[in-house]
Order: structure tokens, then C-alpha cells, then sequence
């Protein structure tokens, strides 16, 4: 019968893709311990702000705890309409290293975080320029451990893979579909392999020497782009420039959103770019992402509903046993992932189908943005391009 043979083809796809991804798991490249340069090159950590009040002081708090002393940071208030301004000016009253700068008028065909990122660079004049989103949460040796291995491994770009904190119902449910997204259109053991073509940078985190940043640009290259940092990297390694993304969860910790609301606004923004950057990397991803976190629910309903026809019996038995079998090897391999990389117990692996499903609609969201020339929001502003 075609409904068995289509459902065993399917399951069978996504029992192979869920193997390779718990193998794939266990070998995401974690960061290294190596020794501190000497000298310690300059660094200038550079954070663009824009109504951060609520985040703002993880980020002041973690470098104040950095065990290398030897940094400035500096932050842009891109035109705030809370307490950001403040609260930065505050503490840069009472530390020297810590500098304040408001923000210039947007330019025509600039998105406001290449703007914000590309004043701060012309502000600074150090070795490395670390790229440090607001809503993180610096860890103590996130500097030293990051200047050592960046130096060490001869790289012009560090973008780290941070903890990713979890804490609403939708944060649990959407976050680490999302992810599982990400990582099957830019598996991380292709971006470390030079030549390879697949290049990724988390902007939560891009460690970049300042000479390469220069060669290639820097955010005026990709200044109209919502998915700037992957751009950004882009163009570093076009130029000639060797970089690296590596799991640090040890050394920076993040929450990008506190409710659904924010999620949603966030997803659509970043499904746009991905759509307008990845083309048909991230509808193959989208569509993997499906085999691997839809097919199983749908094996399993297939195996009820046959059940309850009258089809012979062989059919019936193998669409049950495969359907077993790929559930419970699904439930184990997402549990373990939502474990590993979330800190969530394993009980949270039956929310993943879920949240693929809703990504999916959040991305068809995005498709008919995209379609209709609405774009997107964020931040307050709306970006056509």
C-alpha cells in the first residue's frame, strides 16, 4: 500500500537524520583552555544598547568580575526611551574603563545595529573589537579564555555559542527548535572547516581583529542586513580572514526573550533573514528539521489509523514497530538535547514537535512578509529590505 511505503520512507529518513544528530551532539566543538598571550593584546568590548534597561546590568556586572583587568568597554545608546542612558552613565561615573556614547541619527539604508556596531568600532582603536550583544550575561574568564584561544588557533574571528537561558513556556517550546534549525542549515563542524562554504557568526558574541574587521569592511559592508552577523563573517573570510564558532556556555550565558510576544517578533525577524540570506540552505534545514521533529508524531497516528482499517496484517505490524521504534529513539535523542545544550530536563523533549510546527508558521509568517513587502519590525523600526 502507498501510505506504508511513503511512511516507511519518511521514517525511516528521520530515524537516519536523528541518529546522525545525537552522533553530531556529542562532538560540537567546545572552547579549549590555552595560555594567555603575552603581551595581552588590547581589546575593546563593544555593546549597542537600545531600550536595555532590564539587560544592561548583566552586562556591566559581568565585566566588572572579568578576571583579566585590562579591557574598555563601551556602549551606544541607540536613542533609548527608558533608563538605559543612565543607568551606563552611572557606572562609567565611577570606572574608567567603562565609556558611554549616545548614538548618531540613522542613516538612510542602515539597519540601527550595523549603525550602532559601526560607530563603536570607529570609537575604538584596539587589537580586538568584541561585538557583545546587551542581553548577555558575561562570565568571569570570558575575555582571557577568549583572547588566549583566538590568539592561539591564529584567528581573526571567535564567535561563541552561548547558554541559552530558558525560562517562559514559549521560550522552552520555540528557542530550541529554532536552534536545531540553525544548526542543520550551518553545521558548526563544516563553519570550522576552511574551504568548506558554510560560514556562521552569533552576533551575541564576534570577537574580530580589528585588521581584519577593516579589510573586509566592517558593518558598513553589511549595512542594510538584518542577519548582519553571518554577513559579517562572510565577507571577513572573503577577505582572507580564519575564524571559528565554538560551544562556550562556561563563559557567557544569554536570555533573548522573556515571553511570547517577544519571541514571536523575534523569530519572524530572524526567519526573514535567514529566508533572504540562506535561500535554499534554510528551506532544505526547515524541511529536515520536519522529518526530524514532525514524522515521528505523524508515524505514530499513521500506525493508530491503520489500525482501526482493515488492512492486512504485515503492513499494520511494520508501520507499528517502526513507529516505536523511531518515537522512542526521537523522545531519548531530544530530551538529551534539550538537556545538553538548555539545561531542561528530559520531559521537554515533548515539546519539540510542537515548537517545529510553530516555527514553521512563524516562518510562512516571515515567506509572506517577504512576499508582500511589509518586512520586519524590531526595535521599534521597520526594515523593508
Amino acid at each position: 500500500m502507498l501510505p506504508v511505503v511513503i511512511g516507511l520512507g519518511l521514517g525511516l529518513a528521520s530515524l537516519i537524520l536523528l541518529v546522525r544528530d545525537a552522533l553530531l551532539l556529542k562532538k560540537i566543538p567546545q572552547i579549549e583552555p590555552r595560555p594567555a598571550p603575552e603581551p595581552l593584546p588590547s581589546i575593546a568590548v563593544l555593546v549597542p544598547a537600545r531600550n536595555e534597561a532590564h539587560n544592561i546590568g548583566h552586562v556591566l556586572r559581568g565585566m566588572a568580575q572579568q578576571t583579566s583587568s585590562d579591557w574598555q568597554l563601551t556602549i551606544l545608546d541607540d536613542h533609548s526611551s527608558d533608563q538605559t542612558s543612565a543607568i551606563v552613565a552611572e557606572v562609567a561615573a565611577h570606572d574608567q574603563r567603562v565609556r558611554l556614547l549616545q548614538g548618531q541619527p540613522l542613516p538612510a539604508g542602515w539597519t540601527g545595529k550595523c549603525w550602532a556596531c559601526w560607530q563603536l568600532a570607529e570609537a575604538s582603536s584596539s587589537e580586538w573589537l568584541l561585538f557583545l550583544d546587551a542581553d548577555t550575561k558575561p562570565q568571569p574568564a570570558m575575555l582571557a579564555q577568549a583572547l588566549a584561544y583566538a590568539e592561539a588557533e591564529k584567528l581573526d574571528l571567535l564567535t561563541f555559542l552561548p547558554f541559552s537561558e530558558l525560562g517562559s513556556f514559549w521560550e522552552k517550546t520555540l528557542l530550541p527548535a529554532f536552534f536545531s534549525i540553525i544548526q542543520a542549515a550551518y553545521p558548526v563542524s563544516k563553519v570550522n572547516t576552511p574551504g568548506s562554504g558554510v560560514v556562521l557568526a552569533n552576533g551575541q558574541f564576534i570577537l574580530v581583529r580589528r585588521s581584519a574587521y577593516l579589510r573586509a569592511g566592517g558593518h558598513a559592508a553589511v549595512r542594510d542586513r538584518v542577519l548582519e552577523d553571518v554577513e559579517l563573517a562572510q565577507a571577513i573570510v572573503r577577505a582572507g580572514g580564519v575564524m571559528k564558532a565554538v560551544y562556550a556556555g562556561e563563559l557567557l550565558r544569554v536570555r533573548m526573550y522573556t515571553n511570547g510576544s517577544e519571541v514571536r517578533e523575534g523569530l519572524v525577524k530572524n526567519a526573514i533573514a535567514g529566508l533572504r540570506n540562506g535561500g535554499a540552505r534554510s528551506s532544505w534545514a526547515g524541511f529536515r528539521q520536519i522529518l526530524v521533529g514532525v514524522v515521528p508524531f505523524g508515524l505514530a497516528l499513521l500506525s493508530m489509523w491503520a489500525w482501526l482499517r482493515r488492512w492486512t496484517f504485515w503492513p499494520k505490524l511494520l508501520l507499528s514497530g517502526m513507529a516505536t521504534l523511531l518515537n522512542g529513539f526521537a523522545f531519548w535523542s531530544w530530551g538529551r538535547f534539550m538537556q545538553q545544550l538548555y539545561g531542561l530536563s528530559r520531559r521537554h523533549a515533548l515539546l519539540f514537535p510542537l515548537g517545529i510546527v510553530c516555527y514553521m508558521l512563524l516562518a510562512a509568517e516571515a515567506a509572506w512578509r517577504i512576499w508582500s513587502g511589509r518586512g520586519v519590525t524590531w526595535k521599534g523600526r521597520t526594515y523593508k529590505e
